[in-house]
């Protein structure tokens, strides 16, 4: 007859082969929730830790003007403005 063991998380009887063995453990023990309510439990967690990213917002059309005239005519300070007429 195969053991049964009661999941903490869900609350539901399965047996010992739905659970990890804990390795801390020198004796044979297992894990207190099941297998599938570990998954899901990491998953919450990384999704939380490393949230989904936002859409991807492409740049102004001034903004890549703006980077074309800087690789043209290279960079322009204040003490000495870019000269229109030379």
């Amino acid at each position: 007859m195969t053991a049964m063991k009661s999941c903490s998380c869900c609350g539901q009887e399965k047996p010992v082969s739905e659970f990890h063995i804990r390795t801390d453990r020198k004796t044979l023990q297992y894990q207190s929730i099941c297998k599938p309510c570990g998954v899901r439990k990491v998953r919450m967690r990384r999704r939380r830790i490393n949230p989904p990213a936002a859409p991807r917002v492409w740049k102004s059309e001034s903004v890549r003007e703006n980077n074309a005239f800087n690789l043209w005519h290279g960079p322009v300070s204040r003490e000495q403005p870019l000269r229109w007429c030379a």
